[in-house]
């Protein structure tokens, strides 16, 4: 049986009514979420204008001092140091992307076709709201020219662009010889989503699209949250960096000095990135839980993932500055014990983050091909 054939009672309507009310206020808060996440975003965009004399000292230090191994394996470090946090960003964005958009599929006789849309469909009233004669007293007005008007444009370049929509999303079909301005606008209101469904239907899509809603916005949260993270861990190492640098030819010393920040920024931002999904798993204990198996997932890790790849990098190229650097003969011996406090206390903090995460965890995050 065809839903628009199920006879609703009074309360059960006014039930699903109800419920898309409630829905369509639940949905709001989610986009006004995502709104407040794109506003961060865009705060976190301007930190490296903020930090951009920083990052030019740095960056004009190691382009004007003598061509050396040491300043290479730096070099490779501070990219590593200043991608982690770009990284985490471009994510962010790449889920609020995903999150405003969506796939909406639609058949053209019995053709599949496939359209982008904006994530809140637009609504048409539900077909089983109406009587026969008021439904066909609705369709009179929708296809009447003031209606037709407002979605397609009297003028002919405008009619082109909507016919060129509807070839390059297949909204016709083969049957089709003319277009008329009705046709046209029944393919624009597909392509916005909007589809003749029952109050059973809409009821249905609802629930699926919030939950839908509900799964996205929690990665992207918890992603802004990491990205946030990294960037204010990043942005302490770079200005550290740039009072060392200063935007002269770094010396040998100065080699030192910028291995020895390098190396401690690396497990601290190991540990600062992942904080986020261990303060889950904490609350998820504090409720009884007894895994944590959060801890594995993907969506939630990726940037826990990227974190040890670029700090993994950044800390063995660093280190490897420091056991150059450190036999130099113009290195003072002030200079070598920094170098080896610095290294010892960089171990106990890898040690420290290493057995946060789990030994095995950390190996499978930083050789893992998971995008």
């Amino acid at each position: 049986m065809v839903d628009n054939e199920i006879e609703m009672t009074p309360d059960e309507r006014a039930a699903a009514r109800a419920f898309l009310q409630r829905s369509d206020v639940r949905l709001s808060t989610v986009h006004r979420v995502a709104t407040a996440l794109i506003s961060g975003a865009g705060l976190m965009v301007l930190f490296p204008a903020i930090a951009h004399d920083s990052v030019m000292l740095v960056a004009r230090g190691l382009v004007q001092s003598d061509f050396t191994v040491e300043l290479v394996l730096l070099g490779i470090s501070m990219l590593a140091v200043f991608m982690l946090p770009i990284s985490a960003l471009w994510l962010v964005i790449a889920d609020l992307t995903r999150f405003y958009f969506h796939v909406n599929e639609f058949r053209i006789g019995e053709k599949e076709t496939f359209t982008p849309r904006f994530t809140l469909t637009g609504i048409r009233l539900p077909t089983d709201e109406l009587s026969e004669s008021s439904r066909k007293v609705l369709n009179e007005f929708r296809s009447s020219k003031f209606t037709l008007d407002l979605l397609v444009p009297s003028n002919e370049k405008s009619r082109a662009e909507i016919d060129r929509k509807m070839d390059l999303y297949g909204l016709v079909d083969d049957s089709q010889v003319d277009r008329t301005d009705v046709d046209r606008a029944q393919a624009l209101l597909q392509i916005a989503g909007s589809q003749e469904r029952s109050i059973l239907a809409e009821v249905a899509k609802t629930e699926a699209g919030m939950a839908r809603h509900m799964l996205r916005i929690q990665v992207a949260l918890l992603r802004y949250v990491k990205a946030l993270v990294a960037l204010l861990v990043t942005v302490v190492a770079v200005y550290a960096a740039a009072s060392v640098v200063e935007g002269q030819e770094i010396s040998t010393s100065g080699e030192i000095w910028l291995a020895c920040i390098i190396l401690l920024w690396a497990p601290v931002a190991m540990f600062a990135v992942g904080s986020p999904v261990r303060w889950l798993v904490a609350l998820l204990r504090s409720e009884g839980a007894r895994l944590d198996d959060i801890a594995d997932h993907v969506e939630f890790t990726l940037i826990d993932q990227m974190s040890i790849k670029f700090a993994g990098v950044a800390w063995i190229f660093s280190l490897a500055v420091l056991a150059i650097s450190a036999n130099s003969e113009t290195v003072t011996s002030e200079g070598r014990w920094g170098a080896a406090i610095a290294t010892v206390v960089s171990l106990v903090m890898c040690f420290f983050v290493v057995r946060t995460i789990g030994v095995r965890r950390s190996i499978k995050r930083f050789f893992s091909l998971a995008r």
